[in-house]
């Protein structure tokens, strides 16, 4: 037996605010069908990045608002991915190193930064 896990999402709440049937997203953001909506709603599939951007477009609100779960579990594999990196190039004396570790510390540095506003809009 196959156990999908579910990820807190956002979704349905958006499109019902501005009462748009599953039909109707549908077709603004470039789906064949409801089905596929029904799919992002209910956490079955993952978001394409065009249908990311078409919502984005269509709601002004950002992919972490509208899918968290799927947002934290990006976030948190290619911030593992930059420790990774970071840790690799350290000692490495070449001309594109400094560069390369500028680009991994700004990542970390904008990564704390919207978790500690994000805590800051919780409390």
């Amino acid at each position: 037996m196959h156990i999908m896990k579910i990820r807190k999402r956002y979704l349905r709440s958006y499109r019902l605010r501005f009462a748009l049937s599953q039909a109707e997203l549908a077709y603004l953001i470039g789906c064949k069908g409801r089905n596929r909506v029904s799919d992002l709603e209910r956490g079955v599939r993952e978001p394409t990045l065009a249908e990311m951007l078409s919502l984005y477009i269509l709601f002004g609100t950002e992919v972490v608002e509208l899918f968290p779960a799927f947002f934290a579990e990006i976030e948190g594999a290619i911030l593992s991915r930059g420790n990774d990196l970071y840790e690799r190039l350290q000692g490495i004396p070449l001309q594109a190193t400094p560069a390369k570790l500028d680009c991994l510390e700004a990542m970390f540095k904008r990564v704390e930064e919207r978790k500690n506003r994000q805590k800051r809009i919780i409390c």
